[in-house]
């Protein structure tokens, strides 16, 4: 650490972070050479220190980033900064960081760049790139990056801030984690067999929006915990959607493309009238290769109580106006049919308030007919959401869920096995067993390096001898309840007793580590059995 000192002229700042400041952004150092300040930012409600840190580097002078080769050894040493425990107090050390998002500001309070450094790359600074998780900057940051991807790509990719909840033909929403939250993707659904839980989504380099839908350019796969992959994305998302990047009209924005019975279906996003407050949604059908408009409809969505007047009627008419020419005057390059008549159903928690439809004669639109009260038509292909719990269950929830916050790894490792008191340390159990001529129980986190017919092997936490069981098949992290005993004369090259562990029970982990155990909603519904969300 003296280079680092040296280099930067780094003094660090001794912090108390108490749960009183858990949620304060924390200056860790100070650059004089560079003529910065570096702070952590914590997310609401949480302490900055986790898997991914969030940096702001805050400019002191107009030339604290005009060292290009400087500003990457920063971030170079600010991984190593982190990663060293310098005292035994030390505020600063953040040993699960795997990587660090960096938001340079000048002195103006200006984004300068955003850049992300990670472990696996030696912490080298690529800058210009979206954070992998959703970050606590604000809305000017995640403006900056779309603007960038923008003018880079040479086309418009700009979800819009605010839309209502959606539910489409075909679709449901499947759940990914991020640390501590939990965030939805809408896929077409998979074929899941018997077992839905066998399900598995991964994904890179996407964010959660503030209703906990996926947004980004990434990557997701779905599939099944053997293996087997049911669905590859990689692109855009937005509102929970993977973006078709094939289509295009008129510069709208596609959310999905799908299959539903052996025929294709295409929604996309057509704008939002601010005054009325409706979003417009078209929904596209393919029929011999052709696409066409579903049942001939725009679907209108409002999440105000729109009055069923001839004022609102006529306001819900001119606001269509736009879109009809913006449909029909671009279907060239999807052979798209020539739509002369259109209808509007205008919605309010899928109940259908009203719908304008309008005719095309001589090129001009014009209204047709108004229709109120109706039943909505997809009504019957929505799923029906189940409402959250309540009473005492819904309280149980509330309060595990502060406990769970505020709990360490290894008390969430327990918190779905009650027999499970703590994570045991195999080590001395089997030193104990050696002392009391007896097997010591002992449950722990482990991973099986190999297996033969007689044992498996781990050298995590360290090296082991385990008796085989039904569930250890292959390599992986596994959670185990053994019996722990020890052998004087089987013992490690460091001299330590190698532990030999009698498997009683297995839980394979889906995630490195046991990842999954940082979801604390997941955590708390099933341990209360309970299968959906909100």
């Amino acid at each position: 650490m003296t280079f680092f000192i040296k280099s930067l002229i780094i003094s660090l700042i001794a912090l108390n972070v108490s749960s009183a400041q858990a949620n304060q952004n924390q200056l860790i150092a100070h650059s004089k050479k560079m003529q910065l300040r570096i702070y952590a930012l914590a997310k609401e409600n949480a302490v900055w220190c986790g898997e991914q840190v969030n940096i702001l580097l805050q400019a002191e002078s107009p030339h604290s980033f005009s060292d290009t080769t400087k500003v990457q050894q920063l971030s170079q040493r600010l991984g190593i900064l982190l990663n060293t425990k310098k005292e035994e107090n030390d505020p600063t050390f953040c040993p699960a960081v795997n990587i660090v998002v960096i938001t340079a500001k000048n002195q103006k309070g200006e984004t300068a760049f955003i850049g992300q450094a990670s472990r696996n790359n030696n912490w080298q600074l690529e800058k210009n790139i979206q954070p992998t998780q959703q970050d606590p900057l604000s809305l000017e940051v995640a403006d900056e990056i779309s603007s960038q991807e923008t003018n880079q790509n040479g086309n418009s990719w700009n979800p819009p801030k605010h839309q209502a909840e959606l539910s489409y033909y075909g679709v449901k929403d499947y759940e990914i984690t991020t640390k501590d939250q939990r965030c939805k993707i809408r896929l077409p659904q998979l074929s899941l067999g018997k077992d839905p839980r066998l399900l598995y989504i991964e994904y890179t380099g996407l964010n959660c929006d503030s209703r906990r839908f996926v947004y980004g350019l990434g990557k997701v796969t779905a599939h099944q915990t053997d293996g087997y992959i049911l669905k590859q994305l990689n692109g855009k998302f937005a509102h929970g959607f993977p973006i078709d990047p094939q289509l295009n009209l008129a510069h709208s924005i596609f959310l999905h493309r799908f299959q539903l019975q052996q025929q294709q279906f295409l929604s996309f996003y057509l704008g939002h009238d601010a005054k009325l407050d409706v979003h417009f949604i078209g929904l596209l059908t393919m029929n011999n290769g052709v696409w066409h408009f579903n049942k001939r409809q725009v679907i209108a969505i409002t999440s105000s109580s729109t009055q069923k007047n001839s004022i609102q009627h006529q306001e819900l008419f001119s606001a269509t106006e736009s879109l009809l020419r913006k449909i029909t005057s671009n279907v060239t390059p999807f052979d798209l049919l020539v739509v002369n008549k259109l209808t509007f159903p205008l919605e309010n928690n899928e109940h259908i308030l009203f719908q304008v439809t309008a005719t095309r004669d001589n090129g001009k639109w014009l209204e047709k007919n108004y229709s109120e009260g109706l039943a909505s038509s997809e009504s019957t292909e929505r799923p029906v959401q189940p409402k959250p719990p309540e009473g005492a269950v819904s309280a149980l929830i509330r309060q595990d869920t502060q406990m769970l916050r505020n709990a360490d790894f290894a008390t969430r490792l327990t918190y779905l096995f009650p027999k499970a008191e703590r994570l045991g340390n195999p080590l001395t159990a089997a030193a104990t067993s050696l002392l009391e001529k007896k097997p010591i129980p002992v449950f722990n986190l482990i991973h099986i390096d190999s297996i033969d017919s007689k044992k498996a092997t781990t050298n995590w936490p360290y090296l082991m001898h385990i008796t085989n069981h039904p569930k250890l098949t292959k390599p992986g992290w596994y959670l185990v309840w053994a019996q722990v005993t020890g052998n004087t004369k089987l013992k490690a090259n460091n001299k330590f007793i190698i532990p030999q562990l009698e498997i009683k029970r297995v839980e394979k982990c889906k995630q490195k580590k046991c990842a999954e155990f940082n979801d604390i909603t997941q955590l708390v519904l099933k341990r209360y059995n309970i299968e959906t969300w909100q």
